[in-house]
């Protein structure tokens, strides 16, 4: 992992190079989504951050469940 940056603006994190992990037919259901990872940029080891934009009527993920980990999604609205 590389230094993390002393100082940084999440929205200035490199876009995910990609864009899904899911395999086709679901990868394109899920055209419209930008997520920037933001775990090492910004040092963090114990958990994952991104930062998910989407467009009108795009979805930030397929349906699914952890059995281990669990979620949180903030949203913001421009």
């Amino acid at each position: 992992m590389d230094q993390p940056k002393a100082c940084m603006v999440a929205a200035d994190a490199a876009l995910r190079t990609k864009p899904s992990n899911y395999p086709e037919p679901f990868a394109s259901r899920l055209t419209g989504r930008e997520k920037k990872p933001l775990g090492d940029p910004f040092g963090l080891s114990q958990f994952g951050v991104n930062l998910t934009k989407l467009s009108p009527g795009a979805v930030s993920a397929l349906h699914h469940q952890h059995s281990k980990q669990g979620r949180v999604g903030v949203c913001h609205q421009r």
